[in-house]
């Protein structure tokens, strides 16, 4: 499949990029969101240093180190326009923004802390009530799946979220841009923000692995993923170095 050129749209902010050299915090004062003034009139985010392992660098070339204070740009939030209709936009996030477990001991998005995560604190932390009123309600299924290619997707359940990960049948569907297959696929393959690394994202190639909502039948830990080069695999819900990519859908004035 011949890789979709996505439209983007920008929407609330989060921490991303590391902070320039010559860029001074200028305040030992936290916002309400946990957030410092830069010397440029920006905000940053303060984080130390956990990289997943030795030798991961910054997009400027700068190597992590662990244990050492970084500080990261509030920036805004870039979205693939998946999807377009009349009245609604389907938004994927275009990299991996952060980093999270799916849970310690189920791979129920119904009852995951991932789920708990996106729409408490990450929701809160990425947009204003302005525009948290443009983010809708969306009927998401929580889904299982064989990982066999052409095989039917079994629908236990739904619920009804403003932010949520896609599933397994979302990232193979070819009306959202993503090629239908379980293979390496250019469409899928994301690189996570300076803030996501920071954290201990884990890194190949310049790109990260991050966690679908879909489960694995007949297991309680195992839910699927997007590998680095874009291969979708199995993997259990308690790596902490799960990257994050949201999805969300938003109103159309």
């Amino acid at each position: 499949m011949k890789e979709k050129n996505w439209t983007y749209i920008f929407l609330g902010s989060y921490p991303q990029t590391l902070k320039a050299e010559n860029v001074k915090i200028v305040s030992d004062i936290a916002n309400e969101k946990g957030y410092y003034k830069g010397s440029d009139g920006n905000l940053y985010a303060k984080q130390i240093g956990a990289p997943y392992e030795e030798g991961l660098r910054f997009k400027n070339g700068e190597e992590i180190e662990e244990n050492k204070v970084y500080y990261f740009k509030v920036e805004p939030i870039k979205w693939m326009v998946l999807q377009k209709e009349e009245d609604d936009m389907f938004l994927l996030c275009d990299q991996i923004i952060d980093i999270n477990i799916f849970d310690l001991k189920t791979n129920d998005y119904k009852e995951s802390s991932v789920r708990k995560y996106l729409n408490d604190e990450f929701i809160n932390k990425a947009f204003t009530p302005e525009e948290k009123q443009k983010i809708k309600e969306t009927l998401i299924k929580i889904d299982e799946s064989t990982l066999e290619e052409d095989s039917e997707i079994n629908t236990k359940e739904k619920c009804i979220d403003k932010v949520f990960l896609l599933s397994l049948e979302d990232i193979k569907n070819q009306d959202l841009g993503f090629d239908n297959n379980e293979r390496f696929s250019i469409s899928r393959q994301k690189q996570g923000s300076d803030y996501s690394l920071a954290k201990g994202m884990c890194e190949f190639c310049d790109k990260g692995w991050y966690y679908l909502r879909t489960s694995i039948i007949g297991e309680k830990t195992s839910v699927n993923y997007v590998y680095f080069d874009g291969n979708i695999g199995i993997i259990d819900v308690y790596y902490k170095d799960g990257g994050i990519a949201p999805a969300i859908h938003i109103k159309v004035n």
